[in-house]
C-alpha cells in the first residue's frame, strides 16, 4: 500500500507520539507495560515471552525452529530433507556476546539486568562512561544490585543499550 500510494506512514515524531498516548491509555484501564512493546494486566505477563527477555532456556521444535540453553542457541534447519536427517546448527555465544545479550533483553523489559551476572562475566556496567549520567539524569535506575531503564525512554532505548554494552 505504501508502494501503491495507498498508504503514507507516520513520521517517527507521530509514531513516537501514537505510542505515547496508546500506552497512556493502556495504563489508565490498568495495564501494566512489561517490555518495551508489550502490556499486560497484572499476573497476565506472556510467560513465554519473559522466559525469552530473561534469557532463559527453551526448545524449539520442527522447521526452521530455535531452541536455547545457556550460552548456546541451536537451530533446526528449514529444509525438510536436513530436518528429517536430524542435521542442526549450533551457535555458541561469546563471553561479551552474552553480556551484551543481557543489557539488550535486560533494559526492554521490566525485569531489567543483574548486575552482578555480567559482573561475574568480566564486565562492570558501573564503570561505563555513560552510567553514572543515565543514573543521575532517571534514565536508569538501579536497585538491589537490577538495572532497569526508565520506560519514558523505551523509544531511545536502542541508543542507550549501545552506550552501555562494551
Amino acid at each position: 500500500m505504501i508502494s501503491k500510494g495507498e498508504y503514507k506512514p507516520l513520521s517517527d515524531d507521530d509514531t513516537i507520539d501514537g505510542f505515547g498516548k496508546l500506552a497512556n491509555y493502556l495504563v489508565d484501564k490498568g495495564f501494566e507495560r512489561y517490555e518495551i512493546s508489550n502490556f499486560a494486566l497484572p499476573g497476565y505477563e506472556s510467560q513465554h515471552n519473559l522466559n525469552y527477555w530473561s534469557r532463559g532456556d527453551y526448545l524449539g521444535f520442527g522447521l526452521g525452529a530455535h531452541s536455547f540453553e545457556k550460552d548456546k542457541r541451536y537451530y533446526n534447519l528449514a529444509n525438510f530433507a536436513d530436518y528429517k536427517a536430524e542435521k542442526v546448527e549450533t551457535e555458541t555465544l561469546s563471553t561479551k556476546e552474552q553480556i551484551e545479550e543481557i543489557i539488550m533483553l535486560g533494559l526492554r523489559c521490566k525485569l531489567g539486568v543483574d548486575i552482578n551476572k555480567i559482573k561475574s562475566l568480566g564486565y562492570d556496567i558501573t564503570k561505563n562512561e555513560y552510567f553514572l549520567d543515565y543514573i543521575k539524569q532517571s534514565i536508569l535506575k538501579l536497585e538491589d544490585d537490577t538495572l532497569t531503564l526508565n520506560p519514558v525512554f523505551y523509544h531511545i532505548s536502542n541508543t542507550i543499550i549501545a552506550n552501555l554494552i562494551p
